[in-house]
């Protein structure tokens, strides 16, 4: 099959010094995704811009985002998740490494992403190899729930007719899509989905 145009960028957030072997692990594990490209600090270019900037910068525009948090606060970290938050159909994967000893700004922050009403992922491990077979399963499922949700959105509604309280929710709805990086050409959209469905393994 002929390589995909749409290609969403994966942002891996995280105290890096705290998670070196699963930020590793994880870029191993998308190298065998082609519809993902991963976007971590690592492979980031030297830039006369604040590093904070910058980290903020590309949490606002990736498609999926990617959260490790465990026992150490981190503001940069914290900024990056409210950054990628700010967009309600943004893919959120959260994963907590279990901690006795958790920074106490850490742990308040992290009681209010675990809200299970915010319809984020959120998963708590011991050990990363616990964990780690799921991490590409939730990626695959992270791609299907953004495009469907995108090819539900095909039409605008017609009931209201033009300009009313429904088609300015789906072009907002729509428009938060697309600035994931999802195709804004139905046609398209129509053929990055065929191509989830035959590349996802199972």
């Amino acid at each position: 099959m002929a390589q995909m145009a749409t290609v969403l960028k994966v942002l891996i957030s995280s105290k890096q010094l705290e998670f070196q072997a699963e930020r590793s692990d994880i870029l191993n594990i998308m190298k065998s995704l082609p519809l993902l490209a991963a976007d971590a600090a690592e492979e980031w270019s030297p830039e006369a811009e604040a590093v904070q900037n910058v980290s903020v910068r590309q949490a606002s525009g990736c498609s999926i985002y990617i959260g490790l948090f465990g026992c150490i606060y981190s503001y940069p970290t914290i900024l990056e998740y409210e950054a990628a938050a700010q967009n309600p159909y943004r893919e959120m994967l959260v994963y907590v490494k279990d901690c006795p000893n958790r920074d106490e700004s850490l742990a308040a922050f992290l009681e209010k992403v675990k809200d299970p009403t915010n319809g984020r992922t959120l998963v708590t491990y011991r050990d990363w190899e616990s964990l780690r077979s799921r991490v590409e399963k939730h990626l695959w499922d992270a791609v299907g729930r953004m495009v469907e949700h995108l090819l539900r959105l095909g039409h605008p509604p017609v009931a209201l007719g033009s300009g009313g309280a429904m088609e300015r929710r789906w072009r907002h709805e729509r428009q938060c899509l697309i600035d994931l990086g999802l195709p804004s050409d139905r046609e398209l959209a129509v053929r990055f989905a065929d191509g989830l469905r035959q590349q996802r393994p199972g």
